[in-house]
């Protein structure tokens, strides 16, 4: 009878520990699930925000004129002369992803003046990025704008490659 008892209790508290392991993986699958949709919901908003800006630049391409047109003609085809200023000009935004998308691979331009062109942090760290491919510029003014840590942390980043600056 004790055995019996004993037998039982044994069976009991082996169904219990199988009941907790499945719970435990049940728990573990369901996290696992809500991450991966959490994951996908952050893929699909940095995709909108990524159209978001694309259309934004290709909005603000079409608007350009003048000088700037002018400029970003140039340095497509690297006909620049050795230094552009931009000084005064507003270039936040699509227009200094524009502008950099352009001056990474120029191989014509030395200086590169962009003063007082109200550039905030996060498009600093886009101009940062113009130093890890193009190895032909000599000067980059940046005084007068609003730049600050994020893109300070990118121009180092920047400074250890490309050492011709």
């Amino acid at each position: 009878m004790a055995q019996r008892a004993a037998a039982e209790e044994a069976r009991q508290l082996k169904a219990e520990q199988e009941r907790a392991a499945k719970d435990k993986e049940d728990k573990a699958r369901k996290q696992r699930e809500k991450d991966q949709q959490k994951m996908m919901k952050e893929k699909e908003k940095m995709a909108a925000v990524y159209a978001a800006k694309r259309a934004e630049e290709e909005e603000q391409s079409k608007r350009l004129g003048g000088k700037i047109r002018m400029m970003l003609s140039k340095l497509s085809t690297d006909e620049t002369p050795g230094e552009y200023s931009t000084s005064g000009i507003e270039l936040g935004g699509p227009r200094i992803r524009i502008l950099v998308s352009q001056v990474a691979y120029n191989h014509s331009l030395k200086n590169m003046h962009l003063s007082r062109g109200d550039i905030k942090d996060e498009d600093g760290i886009s101009i940062a990025k113009i130093l890890y491919n193009n190895t032909t510029l000599r000067k980059l003014e940046l005084e007068g704008n609003s730049l600050g840590p994020k893109s300070a942390k990118e121009f180092g980043k920047a400074l250890r490659v490309n050492k011709t600056l």
